[in-house]
C-alpha cells in the first residue's frame, strides 16, 4: 500500500538535484518491486 510522505519526496528531490549537479544522470525515481523501493537510481556521467 502506498502512503504519501511529502517530506520524503522533498528530500529525494534535493538528493536528485545534488547528484545532477555532481555529474550524475538520474535513471529512475521511486523504482518499486514486490520486495521494496529504491528512491533514486543514478549513473555517473563519464567525460570522454
Amino acid at each position: 500500500m502506498f502512503i504519501p510522505n511529502p517530506p520524503a519526496g522533498f528530500g529525494e528531490g534535493l538528493a536528485a538535484k545534488y547528484l545532477v549537479k555532481k555529474g550524475y544522470k538520474i535513471i529512475d525515481k521511486s523504482f518499486c518491486r514486490g520486495y521494496g523501493e529504491i528512491d533514486l537510481i543514478a549513473e555517473k556521467k563519464i567525460k570522454p
